[in-house]
């Protein structure tokens, strides 16, 4: 089996999802202060319907809200290094916070590769690093097209010429905050200090719209 890991939140975002101004202008020095790359033009909360672990539909726009921050990631269980990685790191930067602003935070994976990923291994995987991580799996089409609809590259899995099992997806992680917006996204490899930094901020800076 091989994955590669694709990039794709770079200037390609300033062209997936049209810009949207916010009521208020949020605090510069706050801004300043955030250590996630801030994208071009925040993304909408992307529209799709997937389903959770439980068999239930997961209706993707509403529930990337509720006055939430929302931590997205695209993954897969047999992934060998980057996905174990930052899942461990988003359960790492969660512990250093207060149980008060955890509970604002939510974390959901996506999965890459949902013909191998079933309910019951995917659920036993994320409870692994955090039981209260959702993971959200369906048809590999639409999770191609939500992924690419907020700037992560993801291919469907395929064996290569080699006989390899591939799986091809980007290991960014976009943050959704309680405006229904995602203005930062996370590099693989962001430490759980940066989360744990900069997921208070993102509370402050982009509040739920009244």
């Amino acid at each position: 089996m091989r994955r590669r890991v694709l990039a794709a939140i770079t200037a390609a975002a300033v062209l997936l999802v049209p810009a949207c101004s916010a009521a208020e202008e949020p605090d510069a020095k706050q801004v300043s202060q955030l250590r996630g790359t801030e994208l071009g033009k925040p993304f909408e909360r992307p529209k799709a319907v997937l389903a959770d672990l439980a068999g239930q539909p997961f209706d993707v726009a509403a529930r990337l809200g509720e006055g939430k921050l929302t931590l997205l990631y695209f993954g897969y269980t047999n992934c060998p290094d980057v996905c174990p990685t930052t899942v461990a790191d988003l359960a790492a930067a969660l512990r250093k916070l207060p149980e008060a602003t955890r509970a604002q935070v939510r974390v959901v994976m996506v999965s890459s590769d949902p013909a191998r990923d079933t309910p019951k291994d995917f659920r036993a995987w994320l409870d692994r690093f955090d039981p209260s991580f959702t993971g959200l799996t369906g048809e590999i089409t639409p999770i191609v097209e939500l992924a690419r609809s907020v700037g992560i590259g993801l291919d469907p899995p395929k064996v290569n010429s080699q006989g390899d099992y591939e799986v091809e997806h980007g290991a960014q992680v976009v943050a959704f905050t309680p405006d229904g917006l995602a203005h930062r996204f996370y590099r693989s490899g962001t430490s759980p200090d940066d989360f744990a930094h900069d997921i208070p901020l993102l509370l402050k800076i982009y509040p739920k719209e009244k």
